[in-house]
């Protein structure tokens, strides 16, 4: 199992992070599951457990980049402070890129960020705001939804 840190007070309000009753919690899972529906994220046999902001999924995925932004999702939501990745791969008949395997180095945007400084950092130019873009897409469609303390990919 890997952790992922979040910044519990940044992000997408996702559910009422104060009240941590079985209740809440319960809506609170029914709502992450509406927003992997609505990204239409693959995942078979998905399981969430949310405990005092630590959220641990559970399920089979079918390639790396769908893993890590499910992760993204979920633990770019106020209130989660760390997502214990459970999920694993599955084969599928298709032959995917090698690169499609290979996991992400997530980046937590500074205050000081902005998306050509982070590209030129990673990748020596600042031209490569789009290869970020792509790679975070639902959670980043445009450089202006970058904020501080949001979790990003930024794929090898």
């Amino acid at each position: 199992m890997k952790s992922f840190l979040f910044d519990k007070s940044k992000g997408i309000c996702l559910f009422d992070f104060e009240h941590t009753t079985a209740e809440a919690n319960a809506q609170a899972i029914q709502n992450m599951r509406n927003l992997l529906n609505i990204h239409k994220m693959n995942i078979h046999d998905l399981n969430l457990e949310l405990i005092d902001g630590i959220l641990t999924v559970y399920g089979e995925v079918n390639c790396q980049k769908t893993k890590e932004i499910i992760i993204l999702l979920l633990g770019n939501a106020k209130g989660i402070a760390c997502v214990n990745d459970r999920m694993s791969l599955y084969q599928e008949s298709t032959s995917g890129a090698t690169d499609a395997k290979k996991p992400s180095q997530f980046y937590e945007v500074t205050p000081e960020d902005n998306l050509k400084k982070i590209a030129k950092r990673f990748y020596g130019e600042d031209s490569y705001t789009d290869k970020i873009i792509n790679a975070n897409k639902p959670i980043l469609t445009e450089p202006s939804d970058i904020f501080t303390g949001l979790v990003i990919r930024i794929p090898n």
